[in-house]
C-alpha cells in the first residue's frame, strides 16, 4: 500500500501545477506558431529525387488514418532505407548523450562561478561617497563592487570561459541527433517543409558562437582592466565585440527555439517521438527564450537530450521502448485522448455485454436438448 504524500510533497505539487497553469497560454501560443511556421514554404512544390518522388506517388494512394481527418502525405520507406536509419541511430544517440552531459556540466560550472564572485556589501560605492571622495576629500573614490567583480573575472578567465565553452559545444552537438530525427520525420511525412531543420542548424550554430564569443570578448577585456568605478566595469561588458556577440546569440536562441519546437512537434505527430519526449522537447524549446528557474543549470535540456538518446537506442523507459514508426518506416501517429476514451468505453461495453449474455446461453441450450 503506497504511503500518502506529506505536506511538503503536496506543497511542491501545488507549485508545479500553478506553474503549469501559468505557462499553458504561452506554450499554446508557441505550439500554434511552430505549427504554422512548419507549414510555411514557397508556392511551388520542392524538387524531389526520383526515389522520393516514387514514395510521394505511393503515399497519395495510401488511406489517411481515421484519427487524422486532414489530408496528409504519408510515405513508406524501403527496407534499405530503414536499415540505413537503424545504422545511424546509435551514433546519433551518443551525440545526444554527449550534448546533454556537456550542457549540464557547463550550466553547473557557470552557476558555481557566479556564486564565487565577490559580493561584499561594504564594497558597494554609491554616488554620494564617490562625490565626497572626489570633491570634498580630493582623493580617489574607493573601488566599486562591479569593478572588483570584473577584475576577479579577468583573474579567473578559465573559470569564466570554460563553462561557457562546454555549453556552446553541447549546443553544437545536438545538431547531429535532431537532424537525424527531422530527416526521418520528413521521410515519413512528405508535406513537411525543410524549414525546421534549417532553423535548428542555424540557431544552434549562431547561438553557440554568440554565447562563447561574448564570454571570450568580455574575458579578454577584463584581463587588462584597471578601472575603479561602475562605469568602467560597464564599459568592459558593453564593448563592440561583446554587443555583437550578444545580438548574434539572441538571434540564434530564437531560431534554435523555433527549430526545437518544430522538430519535436512533427516527430511526435509522426510517431518517432513518444508524447512525453515530444512535449518535453517543446518545453525545452520554449525555455531557450523564456528563462525557466529549473533550467538554470541546463537541467531540463540535458534530461531531454538523454531521453532522446535512449529513444534512439530503443531503450526508452516505459511501454514504448522503441516507437514502431522507426521499425516500420511509415507514419504511425499516437492515438488521441478521445480515441483512447472511446476504445476504453467500447471495451467496457463489450465486457458488460459478455457478462449479461453469459447466463442466458445455458437455458437456451438446455431447451434445445429437451426438444
Amino acid at each position: 500500500m503506497a504511503a500518502s504524500p506529506g505536506p511538503s510533497m503536496l506543497a511542491w505539487r501545488h507549485r508545479f501545477e500553478l506553474l503549469i497553469r501559468l505557462a499553458s497560454p504561452g506554450l499554446d501560443l508557441l505550439l500554434s506558431a511552430g505549427d504554422r511556421v512548419s507549414r510555411l514554404g514557397g508556392s511551388e512544390p520542392p524538387r524531389l529525387s526520383p526515389a522520393r518522388a516514387r514514395r510521394r506517388a505511393a503515399a497519395r494512394r495510401l488511406e489517411c488514418r481515421p484519427h487524422h481527418p486532414g489530408p496528409q502525405l504519408m510515405a513508406q520507406l524501403t527496407p534499405d532505407e530503414i536499415a540505413a536509419e537503424a545504422a545511424q541511430r546509435p551514433r546519433a544517440a551518443y551525440f545526444a548523450f554527449a550534448a546533454g552531459i556537456l550542457s549540464l556540466l557547463g550550466g553547473i560550472g557557470s552557476l558555481l562561478f557566479s556564486q564565487s564572485l565577490p559580493t561584499d556589501p561594504e564594497k558597494v560605492v554609491d554616488l554620494l561617497e564617490s562625490l565626497q571622495a572626489r570633491v570634498v576629500e580630493n582623493t580617489a573614490p574607493p573601488r566599486s563592487l562591479n569593478a572588483i567583480q570584473v577584475e576577479y573575472l579577468g583573474d579567473h578567465l578559465i573559470g569564466w570561459v570554460g563553462p561557457t565553452f562546454l555549453t556552446a559545444l553541447g549546443t553544437l552537438l545536438l545538431i547531429v541527433p535532431l537532424t537525424l530525427v527531422f530527416r526521418a520525420t520528413r521521410a515519413r511525412k512528405d508535406d513537411l517543409r525543410p524549414l525546421g531543420g534549417i532553423m535548428l542548424m542555424v540557431g544552434a550554430i549562431t547561438s553557440a558562437i554568440g554565447l562563447f564569443g561574448y564570454a571570450l570578448a568580455v574575458g579578454i577585456d577584463a584581463r587588462d582592466f584597471t578601472g575603479a568605478s561602475a562605469a568602467d566595469a560597464r564599459d568592459v561588458l558593453t564593448t563592440q565585440g561583446a554587443t555583437a556577440a550578444q545580438i548574434l546569440g539572441l538571434i540564434g536562441r530564437f531560431a534554435l527555439a523555433l527549430g526545437l519546437i518544430i522538430v519535436s512537434l512533427n516527430a511526435m505527430r509522426t510517431g518517432l517521438f513518444t508524447r512525453f519526449v515530444g512535449v518535453l522537447g517543446i518545453i525545452v524549446g520554449a525555455a531557450v527564450i523564456i528563462p525557466v528557474p529549473i533550467d538554470q543549470i541546463n537541467l531540463l535540456r540535458s534530461s531531454w537530450l538523454i531521453f532522446v538518446g535512449l529513444l534512439l537506442l530503443g531503450r526508452m523507459p516505459g511501454a514504448h521502448r522503441d516507437p514502431p514508426a522507426w521499425g516500420r518506416g511509415e507514419m504511425i501517429p499516437w492515438p488521441t485522448q478521445q480515441e483512447i476514451r472511446e476504445r476504453l468505453e467500447a471495451e467496457r461495453a463489450m465486457e458488460a455485454g459478455d457478462d449479461e449474455g453469459g447466463p442466458d446461453d445455458t437455458p437456451k441450450r438446455s431447451r434445445k436438448r429437451r426438444k
